[in-house]
């Protein structure tokens, strides 16, 4: 009797710690989704998950309130937390963050690819702790636009690496933002 409790409750942990954060499948953080779907709402402290809100309501004005669309660095470093919403949901849970230098529109440059983890049918994507360095090819001043799109072979381009060469069809992005670094 007692190992079946001690086992269903670290059953019950185990799923509470594995779905932290995620939007459920079921309907709920519908509202949620809807208001920045397709969007990538980054900030400077780390966001709390949408199981840490009494309603949906009070997610989306903190949401709201902790957008930043500058981050400040501290020696050569940006650190920003955010959360994708991803519209549609990927079939496929290989996803990766392009990050392109748009300080001049008429001449983006692709600076880095970061693989992204996901689930399939995910509508949200948390991206805790991400940092962007001055090694990495990210400069003071300049205007960042992040993308999550699908990652696979044929994107070209390799996580972390060289640029790929410009895609040849259509790149499936799924959500996107802009961040001005200081």
């Amino acid at each position: 009797m007692r190992v079946g409790l001690v086992v269903a409750t670290a059953a019950l942990i185990a799923v509470a710690f594995f779905t932290r954060g995620r939007a459920a499948a079921d309907g709920t953080g519908q509202e949620v989704w809807r208001q920045f779907r397709g969007q990538i709402v980054l900030s400077d402290v780390l966001l709390a998950a949408a199981s840490d809100f009494a309603s949906e309501a009070s997610r989306i004005s903190s949401l709201r309130r902790m957008q930043r669309n500058e981050i400040l660095g501290a020696g050569g470093f940006w650190r920003m937390h955010g959360v994708a919403f991803l519209d549609p949901p990927p079939a496929s849970g290989a996803l990766a963050l392009r990050a392109t230098d748009v300080t001049d529109p008429r001449d983006p440059r692709f600076i880095r690819l970061f693989e992204m983890p996901a689930q399939s049918g995910d509508r949200e994507l948390a991206m805790d702790d991400l940092v962007l360095t001055g090694a990495m090819g990210f400069q003071p001043g300049h205007k960042v636009l992040l993308e999550v799109e699908r990652h696979d072979d044929d994107l070209g381009g390799t996580p972390g690496g060289p640029p790929p060469p410009v895609p040849t069809g259509k790149r499936d992005v799924y959500a996107k933002g802009v961040v001005t670094l200081r």
